[in-house]
């Protein structure tokens, strides 16, 4: 896998223009639609997405009050990770990049759990018993549109920070970053 950025072709050294250079003999260079085109921050829409159909940035006077939303959805995270709730209920709450993320800690949190799985073959696990407590959550707000907020969360008899940091689209907050301790 190459971590050559937008624009870039992947090869390190030679000529730019062959067959040659850091290529096998006959593989020629992958030339990207859109290169050259800077790139959005995660979560964010397209550059080049129609305007009608893009999400469109919400600021405050637009979005619900946030601290509601951030207890609720530290919670829901912490239940995601421990197996009380399916990843899948949080897809219209996150960006596409925090909800893989969710989603790929809960399947190796599930395979660390113990005892058989009580869901369908290819589904992460769902745990019966008591879901997540939200304690605490801080909320700070540093522009329009954009939360910051820290939260701790009882589950079971373990007790986990969690922080996010939400951003207003579409008139309802969207997480665009989650960090579970």
């Amino acid at each position: 896998m190459s971590s050559a950025g937008p624009g870039r072709t992947g090869h390190h050294g030679g000529h730019h223009g062959g067959q040659h250079g850091g290529h096998h003999p006959g593989q020629q260079v992958l030339h990207l639609p859109g290169a050259g085109v800077p790139v959005r921050p995660r979560g964010w829409p397209p550059l080049d997405a129609e305007p009608e159909v893009a999400p469109r940035e919400s600021g405050d006077d637009e979005l619900p009050d946030p601290a509601g939303v951030c207890g609720a959805l530290a919670g829901a995270v912490v239940e995601v990770l421990s197996g009380h709730r399916p990843a899948a209920q949080l897809v219209r709450w996150t960006t596409l990049e925090v909800h893989a993320e969710l989603q790929r800690r809960a399947g190796l949190a599930a395979r660390l759990r113990p005892g058989p799985p009580r869901c369908r073959p290819g589904a992460v696990p769902v745990r019966q018993g008591r879901p997540a407590h939200v304690r605490r959550v801080r909320v700070c707000r540093p522009g329009d549109g954009v939360v910051e907020a820290s939260a701790v969360v009882a589950d079971g008899d373990r007790v986990r920070a969690v922080a996010l940091r939400l951003e207003g689209w579409d008139r309802r907050w969207r997480a665009t970053a989650v960090e579970v301790g």
